[in-house]
């Protein structure tokens, strides 16, 4: 029975994670390991969002089994839900999400069905690749221009 138990628990903590996605639609799945997953800049936080609008240790996510809540750390640009700034610890649901400057964080759980790849991240702390405005603003001018051209992309 123990090694059944041990199968359950390895399930449960990997049955919920975060796809954080970029303006530019890139999307990276992390695990939610059981604890504290903080968000922000800081080379040391568990996910980086290398944005100078985004502050050192912008927001912070806790699970406890299933269980999941996210709390803004005192931002200078805040965290947002459903467009308002997040003022105490709110619970989060899968399939909801909310909003880091330019970063969108949805909590999902994964079915047992679920075929796609496991996440990437066996190492506590990862970078999302950032982008600037400008940066996507020229990558918008750069597809509409290749529209007018009919260049398959």
């Amino acid at each position: 029975m123990t090694g059944l138990r041990e199968s359950r628990s390895r399930l449960n903590a990997m049955s919920l994670y975060l796809e954080v996605i970029s303006t530019a639609n890139e999307a990276q799945r992390y695990d939610l390991p059981d604890g504290e997953t903080i968000i922000g800049r800081q080379p040391d936080c568990n996910i980086v969002l290398p944005l100078t609008t985004v502050s050192r240790r912008h927001a912070r996510v806790l699970r406890t089994g299933q269980y999941v809540a996210v709390e803004d750390l005192g931002s200078q640009n805040g965290t947002l839900k459903s467009g308002m700034p997040i003022e105490a610890k709110i619970k989060l649901e899968p399939g909801e999400e909310f909003q880091i400057d330019q970063f969108v964080l949805r909590l999902h759980r994964r079915s047992l069905s679920d075929t796609s790849p496991e996440p990437i991240n066996d190492v506590p702390r990862v970078v999302v690749p950032g982008d600037s405005r400008e940066t996507f603003a020229r990558m918008s001018q750069i597809g509409g221009i290749l529209a007018e051209f009919d260049v398959d992309t």
